[in-house]
């Protein structure tokens, strides 16, 4: 068995989006023989972790097949210290794969259950935005604008450590430690997509910086609590969305029209037809009754003409609609509104998820 401690040279900070503490981390990634477990060997783990502010990346490599249950025994004993595991795709091949190997030498698996962060499925959701054929890391590495020295495949790896058990030769162990060395660091690369994925979910704070009043929409300029690691152009329904690095920017279209406020309590209303709007029942005693029926929910409403904005997540009271069917709700446009920095910055937080959950 070989150890191999190395200082990675990366200098990406750590997501304050994860939703866990990095401190207690480790990235982890594996290299075998063969995907099924029964016919192949694990030959290299690779294990990443911060300390004191800088990386540190320890490989435990399997000189002969015999080495196998070592390099796991020590990998595992090494784990024990951390509470999180991080690794791509790890939940369906790496973490499952050790366990079998624990299985078939004894060995406690208790540290595999720990909590784990898989990458590849917590940034599945981001796959439409990214403009990539397929999610395979270094896939994923490229579309962060990550360019790898390695030029070998984890396949192709293989054959390679067979041609080390035969020959010894340093340029085959130093092209597999790289490789499994710039898996581990790409995916330090890849999670500052988490800033991305929390703005697609609606959580990540915003700044307003400014906005620009145009007499048919209202444009958002805003400061991510967090730097994009790309940038990305969307619309729909006339919303335009644009992402830089350090920038949100987003252009929502002024409806001039008249619109419906809908009453819930519709049992409490009568519709006047002629006037096509409802009026309380305390209202509706002093009218004619020839000229009232009991309201409906379809019915229930009171009608508006002016500038509204639309919203999905009810931000701002009362909601309008042209029918009481629409998902798109709307509010009422006031100039008073743009003096309102943090209500501004949460409706724009949750139209962003609109747009971007939405496809």
């Amino acid at each position: 068995m070989k150890i191999v401690n190395v200082r990675p040279n990366i200098s990406d900070r750590l997501s304050a989006f994860a939703g866990f503490d990095w401190n207690r981390a480790l990235f982890f990634d594996i290299e075998t023989t063969g995907l099924n477990h029964r016919r192949s060997h694990l030959y290299l783990i690779g294990a990443l972790w911060q300390s004191e502010g800088a990386f540190r990346l320890r490989q435990w490599f399997a000189e002969k097949p015999g080495d196998e249950q070592y390099i796991l025994q020590d990998f595992l004993q090494f784990s024990s210290g951390f509470t999180r595991l991080v690794h791509y795709n790890g939940a369906s091949f790496d973490i499952p794969y050790l366990i079998h190997k624990c299985a078939f030498y004894g060995i406690d698996t208790s540290v595999l259950q720990m909590d784990s962060c898989d990458l590849y499925t917590r940034f599945r959701p981001l796959k439409p935005w990214l403009s990539t054929e397929n999610l395979k890391l270094k896939t994923m590495e490229q579309a962060v604008g990550l360019q790898r020295q390695d030029c070998y495949t984890g396949k192709e790896l293989i054959e390679l450590y067979k041609k080390w058990l035969q020959t010894g030769d340093r340029h085959l162990l130093d092209a597999m430690l790289l490789h499994n060395c710039e898996d581990i660091t790409g995916m330090v690369q890849i999670q500052r997509l988490f800033p991305l994925l929390t703005l697609r979910n609606g959580t990540l704070p915003l700044s307003l910086e400014r906005c620009s009043d145009e007499p048919d929409s209202l444009t958002l300029y805003l400061i991510p609590a967090e730097r994009f690691p790309l940038s990305l152009n969307t619309e729909k329904n006339d919303i335009f969305l644009s992402v830089k690095k350090d920038a949100v920017q987003l252009r929502l279209p002024k409806r001039q029209d008249e619109l419906r406020l809908y009453f819930p309590d519709y049992r409490n209303y009568f519709y006047l037809p002629r006037e096509d709007r409802a009026i309380h029942k305390s209202v509706a005693v002093y009218t004619d009754p020839a000229y009232r029926r009991k309201a409906v929910p379809d019915t229930c409403y009171e009608r508006l003409t002016g500038t509204f904005l639309p919203q999905w997540e009810n931000n701002f009271t009362p909601v309008f609609r042209k029918n009481r069917s629409d998902q798109t709700g709307y509010f009422l446009f006031d100039q008073k509104l743009l003096e309102q920095n943090e209500k501004l910055s949460a409706y724009a937080a949750q139209t962003i998820h609109y747009l971007l959950k939405s496809r």
